[in-house]
């Protein structure tokens, strides 16, 4: 399904149609990352096996909304897991709030792009994207969310191993054990924040999304 028709059946994050237990964990992460609930809309992808969720910036005139969609195995995950998800992907709707339109347009090319090829890591684009998937899970840890990445991260492994999901985007994310141990260093995880900020501004990549870090 395309992005602007699931945006079509999602649900609002404050309506009282979505999930409870996943309307509440989207209002605590936006309350927490300081992102507006009422622009960012929650739908299923059904059986999609690409991966476990995925966030998209919707241009509508004169207002910016944001669609986020997860796998419907996440349900079977325990709540930290289940918040992991949505803490990886709403830190990208912060970053996509930050953004200029002429980035976001940028960013829609270069993932739409780069998508085509996910499996390869000699694509043109993988450096960059590997960057900002850095980036997004940092900033989630930099956000106090350190436990529940790292459980979210086990549960799409467990996930992978059994064939629920194909993610060929795996190579891109940081692992478990590297934000345990992140999450406990708050020093060495200022560093490698700063190390993809300064990689993404080298490639010209999406200012506000490199710039913003606190």
């Amino acid at each position: 399904m395309s992005p602007f028709r699931a945006a079509a059946t999602a649900v609002s994050a404050e309506s009282s149609a979505l999930d409870a237990e996943i309307a509440s964990v989207v209002c605590s992460l936006c309350d927490r990352y300081g992102i507006d609930s009422g622009r960012v809309y929650v739908t299923e992808m059904g059986g999609f096996r690409g991966g476990l969720g995925n966030a998209i910036p919707i241009p509508v005139p004169f207002r910016r909304i944001y669609l986020v969609r997860y796998h419907r195995c996440i349900r079977e995950a325990d709540p930290l897991a289940l918040r992991g998800l949505f803490a990886h992907e709403l830190m990208h709707v912060l970053q996509y709030s930050r953004a200029r339109y002429s980035d976001l347009s940028r960013f829609i090319v270069r993932y739409g792009a780069f998508s085509a090829t996910a499996a390869l890591k000699t694509s043109f684009y993988f450096d960059w994207v590997r960057q900002l998937e850095h980036l997004t899970d940092l900033m989630a840890v930099k956000f106090g969310e350190g436990e529940s990445i790292a459980a979210w991260k086990r549960f799409k492994a467990d996930a992978t191993t059994r064939g629920i999901i194909r993610d060929s985007w795996d190579h891109l994310y940081l692992r478990d054990a590297e934000i345990d141990s992140l999450a406990a260093d708050e020093v060495n995880l200022g560093l490698r924040i700063g190390r993809c900020v300064a990689v993404l501004r080298a490639k010209d990549s999406l200012r506000p999304f490199a710039s913003e870090t606190s």
